[in-house]
């Protein structure tokens, strides 16, 4: 199948633009892959472009990078849930947030720096994203591969889950999902609660680590409310969420 990647190519393009010269050689490590794929095939807006690496030094290079551009050095992300950025409107592929998983830069980029092996194919990247549909990818040389089963979830608008680190995050995911016309069956469903299941989510590190990616007004208040407890008391975790859900939609 043969998809016009010309709205890929002209970002990436952009973005390496923005970068030092030293960069140049990142290029045939990228890999862009996940929603915008789906959202081009669906004829949608595009929310944002995930970037991966091949390489692991390519990762860290960049994510030292961006850290010195806005005088974060030596922060250790493993450390802290995430850090926010306050960006001027005329900065371009400037860092706006950084998590332990991500740096997500202006002009909707974002780039996945989760730790990883030295050399991934772009295959084995998509592989372990959490839904089939995502398990498409782009690259310099090869433009946009597509698979077979992911067209047709894309197409039938299904939800196949494959596994994830981050389950709680695929949980999330699916109420998203749902609200766009998506469709998921309860087997599908068991395979996100059982892995929810194997986590001990009681534990705050646990629980903090697992829903990074959510609304950061969300998260900025259940941790800042959590981050005294060793264990996370049921009861008392809704009443957080209730609240942190209550001030999101305020901030908006």
């Amino acid at each position: 199948m043969i998809i016009d990647d010309g709205v890929i190519r002209r970002k990436i393009d952009r973005w390496l633009a923005s970068l030092p010269p030293e960069f140049s050689d990142i290029k045939d490590d990228i890999v862009v892959a996940g929603g915008c794929i789906v959202s081009m095939l669906l004829e949608e807006s595009i929310n944002d472009f995930d970037i991966f690496l091949t390489e692991r030094s390519s990762r860290d290079r960049l994510l030292e990078y961006y850290l010195k551009l806005c005088n974060r050095e030596g922060v250790d992300l493993n450390k802290v849930p995430y850090i926010r950025v306050v960006v001027l409107e005329d900065k371009l592929f400037y860092p706006a947030i950084f998590t332990r998983n991500a740096i997500t830069l202006t002009e909707r980029i974002q780039i996945v720096i989760k730790p990883m092996d030295t050399y991934m194919s772009p295959s084995q990247i998509v592989e372990k994203f959490d839904f089939l549909h995502t398990q498409n990818y782009w690259t310099y040389a090869s433009g946009i591969v597509t698979k077979k089963e992911a067209l047709e979830c894309i197409l039938t608008k299904k939800l196949i889950y494959t596994g994830s680190d981050y389950p709680v995050s695929s949980l999330i995911r699916v109420a998203k999902y749902l609200k766009k016309g998506w469709r998921i069956s309860p087997s599908q469903m068991f395979k996100i609660a059982f892995q929810v299941s194997e986590l001990d989510l009681s534990d705050s590190e646990v629980f903090a680590d697992q829903i990074i990616g959510w609304d950061l007004v969300i998260i900025d208040h259940i941790i800042s409310e959590l981050q005294t407890c060793e264990k996370i008391d049921y009861s008392h975790l809704c009443k957080t969420i209730d609240k942190a859900i209550e001030l999101s939609q305020e901030e908006r």
